[in-house]
């Protein structure tokens, strides 16, 4: 192999090395990106699932209202048969 022909391979396997090392970084890029978007899934599911939590405490304050309503009401129509 002639120094010509030695330096041309090298050149071709260090330009190889440099698209894999760049192919590389990219992939980083793209993980991370994906990384993020999951973090902000999940800030979304969080305050999904905080939402429903209120959701549930108002509706639980609502039922005991209808019930003590209810309850009241029973109490009057009792009190009107006796």
């Amino acid at each position: 192999m002639t120094p010509g022909e030695r330096r041309t391979r090298w050149r071709a396997i260090l330009d190889q090395h440099d698209a894999a090392i760049r192919q590389f970084n990219d992939t980083g890029d793209a993980i991370r990106s994906a990384a993020r978007g999951v973090d902000d899934a999940l800030v979304g599911i969080r305050r999904t699932i905080l939402a429903i939590e209120e959701s549930l405490a108002t509706q639980k304050a609502a039922n005991a209202a209808v019930l003590a309503a209810n309850a009241a009401a029973l109490a009057l129509f009792n009190d009107e048969e006796a």
